[in-house]
């Protein structure tokens, strides 16, 4: 899933670099946008969703969810659908990234902190450092069609640039995600 939105990123971006026939375009363009809508992202067995309406699940030590869930892969799927769908028009494609995202968007806390990550140990900042990333490519995504993404509200209250000013906070203050990056102890 990372790589079929990695791809679709890319391809995006660079679309009119490929040199297609008409024929290899509809070929791409159909493989991908049909991918990318036709496919989730669901718990491995034996492990749950990602628990947005009760963030403080997160905290407990042993907890444990499909990472998958709301992690990586969705970010890049999303990521994947978004492009491409502002590239080629397609509304139904687009609208599926931004499900992806809005469900990743649900795992940031009242904080600003993106839970997934911050759950991974002595890796967790180096986790969180992707998340601006990922973020600022949204926001230049959706400033094409006229929307201020920094200025979007995440279901628990922050705004995505609140979210900002808490990744410099720990950048300063990495001790902030301890009482979240003790829950996974193979971290």
């Amino acid at each position: 899933s990372m790589l079929i939105g990695d791809f679709a990123s890319f391809y995006a971006v660079y679309y009119n670099d490929f040199n297609f026939t008409l024929e290899q375009r509809q070929s791409v363009d159909g493989y991908l946008s049909d991918w990318l809508i036709n496919h989730d992202i669901e718990p491995e067995p034996g492990k749950k969703r990602c628990p947005f309406e009760k963030p403080k699940k997160w905290e407990r030590k042993g907890y444990e969810i499909d990472g998958d869930h709301c992690g990586s892969n969705r970010w890049r799927i999303g990521l994947g659908a978004i492009y491409l769908g502002l590239r080629t028009g397609n509304q139904k494609l687009f609208t599926a990234g931004n499900r992806h995202i809005e469900i990743n968007l649900a795992s940031t806390d009242k904080d600003g902190i993106f839970l997934q990550w911050a759950r991974k140990g002595a890796m967790a900042l180096s986790y969180q450092r992707q998340l601006p990333e990922v973020l600022t490519l949204l926001a230049v995504a959706y400033e094409s069609i006229g929307y201020d993404f920094y200025e979007h509200q995440l279901p628990h209250g922050k705004k995505i640039h609140e979210v900002y000013e808490t990744f410099f906070d720990f950048i300063y203050l990495p001790e902030k995600l301890n009482k979240y990056s003790s829950t996974m102890p193979k971290y």
